[in-house]
């Protein structure tokens, strides 16, 4: 028997949703990362409630997790947010994946796979504003943008970013993740200008769609991607943020208790020193 259980309340998954869902304007959507085994809360069970509430969009980190979704019977779209293995894509474009892709050269070979099979693979392109992870740089974007124009079997389905410090009250941290925002905005009108404008278009995590509510869910931003909200722990706190739940909870059972005395080291390296008896 383990020590530890992880219970997960599904009830309290579906209030979050509906009450996060209450605060998005209608016509945004709602991109749930369920990445990572849904942080651990169990990916099945979370996309079929997910589904039932009304989410638009699922956001895997592997080719594993976007097949057990489909294996659970949920259908709706997911997006891979990591970059696709070459020897993935072929699986990824059967199962209706879309993949978000950031170099000219990995979207020539995407776009080639399904052409075969008279098929179309669908892209979210992945814009770098300053989170330094995974995208194109936002000075590049537009002439990829032109270069996939001529791509065959490739549809460009959205534009995505991320915030990397929307958590921070910091005023160098808020100056930042206002740049993110006005370079990412400043991306938005150049595509529209050249008639490449997708139709989904994305910055708002967790942190930034309670911080900065209002500039990631207007104009033409029209999807916010959220993971830790939903899941009960909010990373900025407003009075709506009150009613969310923790979803899961953990429960582990005592083996031992000791008494330290003001001073006494614990652990390895003497890790821990407590501060009173």
């Amino acid at each position: 028997m383990s020590y530890s259980l992880a219970e997960i309340d599904l009830t309290a998954l579906a209030h979050n949703i509906e009450t996060v869902s209450s605060r998005i304007p209608r016509g945004v959507k709602i991109l749930f990362a369920v990445k990572t085994d849904a942080y651990g809360h169990g990916i099945e069970e979370v996309a079929r409630v997910a589904q039932e509430m009304g989410i638009s969009y699922f956001g895997t980190s592997t080719l594993e997790e976007g097949a057990r979704i489909r294996n659970a019977g949920v259908n709706l779209p997911n997006l891979l947010l990591n970059p696709v293995f070459p020897s993935e894509i072929e699986a990824a474009v059967d199962l209706g994946i879309t993949l978000s892709i950031s170099n000219l050269a990995v979207a020539k070979v995407i776009s080639q796979r399904p052409e075969e099979k008279g098929k179309v693979a669908r892209v979210q392109v992945n814009v770098d504003t300053g989170m330094q992870r995974f995208g194109i740089a936002s000075e590049e974007a537009l002439p990829f943008f032109e270069g996939l124009r001529d791509l065959p079997s490739l549809r460009v389905d959205g534009l995505l970013s991320h915030l990397s410090a929307a958590i921070s009250r910091s005023p160098e941290d808020r100056d930042y993740a206002n740049t993110q925002l006005s370079r990412f905005e400043a991306l938005l009108d150049d595509l529209r200008d050249h008639d490449l404008l997708p139709l989904l278009r994305h910055i708002g995590n967790s942190a930034g769609t309670i911080r900065y509510e209002k500039r990631v869910t207007t104009g033409d931003l029209n999807m916010v991607h959220l993971g830790t909200l939903l899941y009960g722990y909010p990373e900025v706190t407003r009075p709506w943020t009150e009613a969310i739940e923790p979803v899961a909870t953990l429960t582990t059972r005592v083996v031992a208790l000791r008494e330290l005395a003001l001073g006494d080291y614990v652990g390895y390296c003497r890790t821990y020193r407590a501060p009173r008896t």
